[in-house]
């Protein structure tokens, strides 16, 4: 699997330069690039997902009827499907997301209205966006939704993804504090509701939750 063996060369190169003690920032990128794939496979191995089910043609196991509740009791809490999760069909590196409104805001998306490939690559910070590096950075355990923080950037670029993710914007400013610097907000950036998934719109109605 591609991402593992990223990650088992790049956690050996720290090591060697550890052992160097060569504490200069060079491997800074490299190292909020490491901890956001890291987390996405610890995720993916706790839901029991082999890197066969998360083929670019899978679709989540979750949905399936045959699964019951109790299934979930296993998962940690940030982790367990949310209702849209279960009745819409979609990808399965959407249920590595420990953001429930993260997850149910690409869920609210027809997948062909947005570039998952790109937003993934957003994510992990492998390339830049907006006005810098658009990443996702992850500060502790990989399924903690209190270790994750958004940048500026990313938030620029994709604020559809963020909207109305209280945990995540609570997290995000917790995390610039210690840095010192200032909180974000999310509705700063409109995010246009183009693309609505017909299907979700059924199912909310269905659950008696609209949107």
């Amino acid at each position: 699997m591609e991402t593992e063996q990223f990650i088992n060369q790049f956690s050996s190169w720290i090591s060697q330069r550890y052992e160097q003690r060569c504490l200069d920032t060079e491997p800074l990128p490299g190292l909020v690039q490491f901890n956001i794939t890291r987390s996405l496979v610890v995720n993916a191995k706790l839901l029991g997902y082999t890197s066969e089910r998360m083929a670019p043609s899978a679709r989540s196991s979750l949905t399936s009827l045959s699964i019951s509740e109790s299934y979930f009791h296993a998962f940690p809490a940030s982790l367990q499907p949310t209702a849209l999760q279960r009745n819409v069909h979609h990808h399965p590196w959407i249920d590595l997301l420990p953001v429930a409104e993260l997850r149910d805001n690409l869920l609210r998306q027809l997948e062909t209205t947005y570039n998952a490939a790109q937003l993934c690559r957003d994510m992990r910070g492998l390339q830049v966006v907006s006005s810098g590096h658009g990443d996702v950075i992850v500060w502790g355990e990989p399924w903690d939704p209190h270790g994750w923080e958004v940048t500026e950037a990313f938030v620029q670029k994709w604020p559809w993804v963020v909207r109305g993710s209280r945990s995540l914007l609570q997290s995000t400013n917790y995390w610039r504090a210690q840095r010192g610097e200032p909180a974000l907000s999310f509705q700063s950036y409109p995010a246009a509701n183009g693309g609505a998934n017909p299907r979700v719109h059924e199912v909310e109605e269905h659950l008696g939750s609209p949107a």
